[in-house]
């Protein structure tokens, strides 16, 4: 069971507490996305459009029925942030560029 889901299913009482995993992971996949772009190792408009598009919706939902950010989703955005940040770090050099046409 991924760390996230287990936050979100310890935060809610029963039969509610049921969770999947899927926004979570969509969270940490738009989190370690953020990284990147405040890095500015990818700045592209489609690239913004697609992490508003992944982050806007879910998070309009929990303020809207609940009030507040749910913790799994916080977790998994967590995750995601460390680990963007952790891959980073440890990347061999031009890693990033792997498989990109580079202009010359």
């Amino acid at each position: 069971m991924q760390l996230q889901g287990l936050v979100s299913t310890l935060s809610v009482d029963p039969p509610w507490n049921l969770g999947t995993g899927a926004s979570q992971a969509t969270f940490g996949i738009a989190a370690f996305g953020l990284v990147l772009a405040v890095k500015k190792i990818e700045n592209s408009w489609k690239f913004y459009s697609v992490l508003l598009f992944s982050l806007t919706p879910a998070l309009t939902l929990d303020f809207i029925y609940a009030g507040y950010p749910k913790p799994g989703h916080v977790t998994g955005f967590v995750v995601g942030v460390l680990l963007g940040l952790a891959y980073l770090k440890f990347k061999q050099p031009g890693e990033l560029m792997a498989g990109r046409l580079r202009s010359s």
